[in-house]
C-alpha cells in the first residue's frame, strides 16, 4: 500500500514535512533534556536520533496516510458532504453520486468494463442489465439516447441506495472519460 501512496507527489511531501517536524521536535526537546541534566550534547544527542529514528519513521508514515472518511460542507450549498474511500457499493442507506458521460451510456463500445456504471450494473442489476438503461431514459422522459447538458442527474434507487448519475463527460471512442472542464464550469 505505501508503494502506490509514494507514487503520489501529495503523499511524499506530507511524510517529509511530517519527518521533519518530528526530528526537528525530537532535536529540540532532546538537547533541551540534555542541557537541564547538564550531559554533554555531541554523542548523547546523536544516540538519541538514532534510537528514535524508527519511531519517528513510523509515525510520519502512518500520520500522513490520507483520511478515509471526511466531512465537509460545501461553501455554495447547505448540504454536508461525506466523502469515504473505499468501496462505495457496500454502503447502505447512501445518497452516491456517480459520474457518466452526457448520453448515460451504460455499455459497450462507450463505457469501460471497470467503470463505476459498470460496477454498478455488476452489483445492482446483474440479471436485467437492461433495466437501468430503460430507468434512465425513463427519468430523463426520452424514448432514444440523446446527449444531455452537463450537469444533469438522474436519480436512481436501487437496493438501499439512491444513486445520482451526473452527466459531465463527452463520449470517446476508447471507452475513455473526457470531460469538458469549461462546460462544467458554466453549468454550476
Amino acid at each position: 500500500m505505501y508503494w502506490k501512496l509514494f507514487a503520489l507527489r501529495t503523499y511524499r511531501r506530507r511524510v517529509i514535512i511530517t519527518l521533519l517536524a518530528f526530528f526537528g521536535a525530537t532535536v529540540t526537546l532532546t538537547q533541551l533534556v540534555l542541557w537541564i541534566s547538564g550531559v554533554a550534547g555531541g554523542t548523547a544527542l546523536a544516540l538519541s536520533l538514532i534510537m528514535l529514528t524508527p519511531i519517528g519513521v513510523v509515525l510520519a508514515l502512518r500520520a500522513s496516510l490520507p483520511k478515509a472518511d471526511i466531512h465537509f460542507r460545501h461553501d455554495s450549498a447547505t448540504a454536508p458532504v461525506r466523502v469515504l474511500i473505499g468501496d462505495i457499493f457496500t454502503t447502505v442507506g447512501a445518497v452516491i453520486v456517480i459520474t457518466m458521460n452526457r448520453h448515460f451510456d451504460t455499455g459497450y463500445p462507450w463505457v469501460s468494463s471497470d467503470s463505476l456504471i459498470t460496477q454498478l450494473i455488476e452489483r445492482c442489476y446483474v440479471d436485467r442489465p437492461d433495466e437501468l438503461r430503460s430507468a434512465i431514459l425513463n427519468e430523463l422522459a426520452l424514448e432514444q439516447e440523446a446527449e444531455r447538458p452537463v450537469g444533469e442527474i438522474v436519480r436512481i434507487s436501487a437496493g438501499e441506495n439512491t444513486y445520482l448519475l451526473l452527466a459531465v463527460a463527452d463520449r470517446h471512442e476508447q471507452s475513455r472519460s473526457t470531460v469538458a472542464v469549461d462546460a462544467v464550469w458554466s453549468s454550476l
